[in-house]
Order: structure tokens, then C-alpha cells, then sequence
């Protein structure tokens, strides 16, 4: 090997002691303390509070969003939060959905117009943010242990279903399961949602899929929603092609509400790269 490639030993002693000194080995030690403290920190605000919602009323009769909305991406030049934006068919705020992923920490969920958050969205397991297929557990905020009686929901995606070489098309596929808080032996399948893709073109940026999502009821097949991906330009200089999904509920199930189904859609924007 060239010698003239290896570093002098002036250099060689210099990266020796490069941590040697007493303040950097503090920083190193102090550095995991300081990241815990700005995930605790940056979390602390977007998580469930049973006690700011016990004596409100669940809007919407309890489906905390309407059968009929739209999610609109929203984007600044910074930000740590992913955000997605609720309206219902009149353009009134019905609240947003907010996504935050720093290194191991993870908040998913959805806040009303007036900032409560009525449910998170969370990984089933520590494991879960390292698989390859997506998997979240669903529940409302104010319902479980004392509070309002209601159902916790298992997303799974089938991994298998998609399409390894997807060029014109793609497709994935969720499973959504229900389980009843106050009775864990009562767990069944409520939904099957499938998006498919198209290849569109898009100006300046050339081609992009549009996506679309039907949900249908697991044991009939029957349609309960459909979804619909457009997109616009936005963002604090205009110059960002932006998501906006139409979410229509074609049938309104008790056991299947509306808040898991604009999840589902939202997932979308908030998993997308």
C-alpha cells in the first residue's frame, strides 16, 4: 500500500485523543440523556389525555369524523410533524391527523379542530417498526378501563399481496380487526382495505401514482368506503404537489367507524417516503 495514503503519526495520535478530553467523553455520556429528553419533549403534547375529554361529548355522534370528508397534506419549509388536514364536504376544519417519528419515538393520531386528541395509532409491538409490512393498533382516547366502553383495532398489511414490480399499478392490502376493550375474547374481522394505483402524469414531475382505497365488510365483500388520491400544488411557496384524498363512507357500520376508515386513507400520506 502507498504510505503516502495513511495518516502521518501526528494525525494518528490526534484521532487517539480526539475524545480523550474530559468534555467530550461528558458528551458522549450526556448524549443519550439529551435525545431522550427531546423525544419525551417533542411527545409530550401529542399523546391521549383521558381527563380532557371524560366530560366532552365525542363529536359527530361518536365517529369523530363525518361520512363524507376530505384530507388535505399540509407542508412548511421545516417541520418534524407530518400533517394531514380533515374537512368535511361544506370546507369546514373537522381536525387533523399528525405523524411524528423521531429515531425510536412514534406519535400517530388524530386531534379535533379545537386540539384534543380522540385516538392514536401505535405499533403492536417494538418489533413493528422494523418489518417490512405495516402494523398498528388503534384506540380512542377516551374510551377503555373506566372510561367509555368502544373497540380497539388491529391494521395489518399483507405483504404478499403486493405487487413486486409494480410499474403501471401497485397494490397493498390491510386487514382491520376489532377487539372490544372491556372483553378481549371478543375480537372479529371487520374490514378488508385494498389501494390500488394508477400511473398518472403529473406537468413538471412527470409521472406519479394516484392511489385509491375500497373497504369492504371481510365476511361479504359488500363496500363500505371508497377513497380517491388527487393531488394540487401548495406548500409556503406553491412549488409542492401536495395529497388530497376524498373519503365517501357508502355504509355506516357500528362496529367499523368512520375514524378508522379516515385513518385508513391517511396512512397513505403519513407512510408515504
Amino acid at each position: 500500500m502507498d504510505e503516502s495514503l495513511l495518516p502521518s503519526p501526528a494525525r494518528r495520535r490526534a484521532l487517539r485523543q480526539a475524545c480523550s478530553d474530559p468534555d467530550c467523553i461528558k458528551l458522549l455520556i450526556a448524549l443519550p440523556f439529551l435525545l431522550a429528553t427531546l423525544g419525551v419533549a417533542l411527545s409530550r403534547n401529542s399523546g391521549c389525555d383521558y381527563d380532557a375529554l371524560k366530560d366532552i361529548p365525542p363529536p359527530h355522534g361518536g365517529s369523530l369524523v363525518p361520512a363524507n370528508i376530505t384530507l388535505v397534506e399540509r407542508r412548511h419549509l421545516f417541520q418534524l410533524y407530518k400533517y394531514v388536514d380533515v374537512f368535511d364536504r361544506d370546507g369546514h376544519s373537522v381536525g387533523y391527523f399528525y405523524d411524528m417519528n423521531f429515531l425510536l419515538w412514534m406519535r400517530f393520531g388524530f386531534s379535533d379542530s379545537e386540539h384534543r386528541i380522540w385516538f392514536e395509532a401505535k405499533y403492536k409491538s417494538f418489533l413493528s417498526r422494523f418489518k417490512f409490512n405495516i402494523e398498528y393498533y388503534l384506540q380512542r382516547c377516551d374510551v377503555g378501563a373506566d372510561a367509555r366502553e368502544g373497540g380497539m383495532y388491529d391494521v395489518k398489511e399483507d405483504w404478499w399481496a403486493r405487487k413486486w414490480f409494480c410499474i403501471t399499478n401497485c397494490v397493498r392490502k390491510f386487514s382491520v380487526s376489532r377487539t372490544d376493550v372491556s372483553n378481549a375474547r371478543d375480537t372479529m374481522s371487520a374490514a378488508t382495505a385494498v389501494f390500488n394505483s394508477t400511473l398518472v402524469h403529473r406537468g413538471m414531475l412527470g409521472l406519479r401514482h394516484e392511489w385509491y382505497l375500497n373497504m369492504t365488510d371481510s365476511l361479504t365483500s359488500d363496500r363500505i368506503a371508497f377513497a380517491k388520491q388527487h393531488f394540487f400544488w401548495g406548500g409556503p411557496l406553491g412549488n409542492m404537489l401536495l395529497s388530497n384524498w376524498t373519503v365517501d363512507v357508502a355504509e355506516q357500520k357500528a362496529y367499523l367507524p368512520n375514524w378508522v376508515i379516515a385513518f385508513m386513507a391517511a396512512l397513505d400520506d403519513v407512510e408515504e417516503k
